[in-house]
């Protein structure tokens, strides 16, 4: 599924990823958020939206077959509950603060806020060496994506899909919502990937971004 805001073309859509770790805990590889037909079917979403239309920066053979709407997402970062992102609760009652302690949470509402920080602290860096703030990120994500190849500074998601089906019925591993499926480079499931932010700084600064 695609949603607005994600879907407009001046926002940075984030799509959901999970990670597979390490005895030593580095990332072995990055697939699509899905957790159907295993879970609860949650997953990231993606696809074309039926309103907004392509914009300027989705150009290339890549996007010629999608009927000149707006894409989604741009890229992905960590959106699965497992492993998820912890968090101490100290004032349960609140939003995902259902009792104190540790708790999880995850979702794109998680992604979304984390790549958020990481350009926060891209913008941070170029503020000390004088450099202007990245502003209106989507041209210059697509410009390093089309541009750069496998020197890209994105981590590119190539396993999974986001195709969702009902958990714990007879109808298990039979996907009922189709969409989309990681590929090398853009797709989406998953846009460019996720942002290796420094090599995106070093990126960003090369291209005068």
């Amino acid at each position: 599924a695609t949603s607005y805001p994600a879907t407009s073309p001046w926002a940075t859509a984030v799509g959901g990823t999970n990670l597979g770790l390490t005895p030593s805990n580095r990332i072995a590889q990055q697939p699509v958020w899905n957790d159907s037909p295993i879970q609860i079917p949650f997953g990231g979403g993606g696809g074309l939206s039926t309103l907004g239309q392509r914009p300027f920066y989705q150009h290339g053979e890549r996007f010629k077959q999608a009927s000149r709407r707006r894409i989604v997402p741009d890229v992905s970062a960590l959106a699965d509950l497992i492993p998820g992102y912890q968090l101490y609760c100290t004032a349960p009652g609140g939003a995902n603060c259902d009792s104190a302690g540790w708790t999880q949470i995850g979702g794109t509402s998680a992604a979304s806020p984390l790549t958020a920080g990481g350009i926060a602290l891209v913008n941070q860096l170029r503020r000390r060496q004088g450099q202007p703030r990245l502003g209106f990120l989507n041209p210059l994500l697509y410009h390093l994506g089309r541009t750069l190849g496998k020197r890209r500074p994105f981590s590119d998601v190539v396993l999974g899909n986001n195709n969702m089906s009902a958990a714990l019925t007879p109808e298990d591993g039979k996907a009922r919502v189709r969409c989309c499926t990681a590929l090398k480079g853009y797709d989406r499931a998953s846009g460019w990937g996720s942002i290796v932010f420094p090599k995106f700084h070093k990126a960003a600064g090369r291209f005068g971004g």
